[in-house]
């Protein structure tokens, strides 16, 4: 069974501070009323599908692409916020799996001119979680998320420069 219901600020200062998700090892997926930590959540999303884009992209005259993307919440009062799920103590919005399933592989893209993107050993964490955020594969919960007819799915758009 999984529940879903309305995170508290208590609750997201709690995961920050011990790691540890509220109702243990419940599977729960979450509304948050907030819109600034919704967009917070929106950005980490946001980075991590510029991430898969910028994989996949050829160069432009020996120069990769700059990728801008941005995750838009839809205006319609007749359904809830989107929902996000807890994931080794953090927020994420629980469709990313889904969003990231509409950005092409790397196979499907002819290898003609394409970047060659060099391993970095020594990553960053902001880096390393964009990195691990764009690898995310479909979930139970992600499922329902992508199925609930209540709450809104963000749609994302991307800029390439």
């Amino acid at each position: 069974k999984i529940w879903i219901r309305t995170v508290t600020l208590g609750d997201i200062k709690h995961a920050e501070k011990t790691g540890e998700t509220p109702n243990g090892n419940k599977k729960h997926l979450v509304r948050i009323p907030s819109k600034i930590t919704r967009e917070n959540c929106y950005s980490n999303a946001a980075r991590a599908l510029e991430y898969r884009e910028s994989r996949i992209l050829p160069t432009y005259g020996g120069r990769p692409w700059r990728i801008f993307c941005r995750i838009n919440e839809p205006k319609n009062s007749h359904q809830k916020p989107p929902l996000f799920r807890w994931f080794n103590g953090e927020l994420e919005l629980a469709v990313l799996p889904h969003l990231l399933a509409k950005v092409p592989e790397e196979a499907a893209i002819e290898q003609k001119g394409k970047a060659k993107l060099e391993e970095v050993e020594e990553e960053d964490d902001e880096e390393s979680s964009v990195t691990k955020l764009s690898l995310r594969d479909e979930s139970q919960l992600s499922r329902v998320a992508w199925r609930d007819f209540d709450h809104q799915i963000p749609s994302f758009t991307t800029k390439w420069q």
